[in-house]
């Protein structure tokens, strides 16, 4: 979606594409909801280049080298009730946004890391899910330029977002 406004991308299979799966750019009032967004090689959903008022919500995003990649000026993003899992990296914050709020999601079993701020600003990450009750192992899957608050963090696994199977290792 480039230039482009209200558009609804909603229950769909994106998969094996050979780069991002879902880009969003220079676009506002987007939703992004309900999609299985599998075995894409880059992102499964870039945003980037000033998009606006985008909700992402209920998604199952898995098997790419990011699962969300937010590189670029964004305001007022809602990420929410999504599954992250098996990316290499399973959120990726590249640039300042104005209002990002980052909440609700299932965010675990990335490889390298399941959160990666890339700016220098503090990133706020509450009230999400990683696999884990111990903050200190949650830690360690959390790479940043700039400092992440990811307390408070949910216990249980997010209902409302898709199914994935978790294994709490200890």
């Amino acid at each position: 979606i480039e230039f482009s406004n209200k558009n609804y991308i909603k229950n769909n299979n994106i998969e094996n594409n050979k780069y991002h799966g879902i880009t969003i750019r220079y676009s506002t009032e987007n939703e992004v909801t309900g999609n299985s967004i599998v075995n894409n090689y880059n992102a499964g959903i870039r945003i980037d280049h000033d998009a606006e008022n985008l909700l992402i919500k209920n998604n199952l995003i898995r098997g790419g080298m990011r699962g969300i990649s937010l590189f670029g000026q964004e305001k007022d993003v809602t990420i929410e009730y999504n599954t992250i899992v098996e990316n290499e990296v399973g959120l990726e914050v590249s640039t300042l946004s104005n209002n990002l709020k980052i909440e609700y999601n299932n965010i675990y079993g990335n490889t390298e890391n399941d959160l990666q701020n890339n700016q220098i600003e503090s990133l706020i990450i509450e009230d999400n899910y990683w696999c884990s009750t111990n903050s200190d192992e949650i830690e360690t899957k959390i790479w940043g330029m700039g400092s992440v608050d990811f307390t408070p963090f949910l216990d249980e696994p997010v209902e409302d977002a898709p199914l994935y199977p978790c294994v709490i290792k200890s």
